[in-house]
């Protein structure tokens, strides 16, 4: 707005929604109430002295291949007892509160704290 330029391109929102989808629900997402009242107001400044822009919409962020490369529930175990091996392994090493079943389940991949403080190394 500073620049007072003649023409725009404004694209907002595209990571609050992408954030929300990589956490898989867990973040916030910004309201519809929010987005509109921030989006009408950077409007209005790049707009106050005539200028011309494009404005451009989110994308689906479920057609983006990080979300489309393997499906959510694409780890199909078939048998009780490597469902109770992995519970096993997921309870005793990585401590976490979910656990498998017999069929479909999400791909997990545990982000666990490095155990070597990086002082020590090397």
């Amino acid at each position: 707005m500073a620049a007072n330029a003649t023409f725009f391109t404004l694209w907002l929102g595209d990571n609050d929604v992408l954030s929300y989808a990589l956490s898989g629900g867990m973040d916030t997402i910004t309201s519809p109430a929010f987005f509109q009242t921030v989006m009408g107001g950077v409007l209005q400044g790049l707009t106050t002295n005539g200028a011309k822009g494009v404005v451009s919409t989110i994308p689906d962020v479920t057609a983006i291949p990080f979300f489309t490369t393997i499906p959510y529930n694409g780890l199909v175990l078939t048998r009780q007892t490597l469902v109770d091996s992995i519970n096993y392994a997921m309870d005793s090493v990585y401590r976490l509160p979910f656990h498998y079943v017999v069929g479909p389940n999400p791909f997990m991949v545990p982000d666990r704290p490095l155990l070597i403080p990086i002082s020590k190394c090397g």
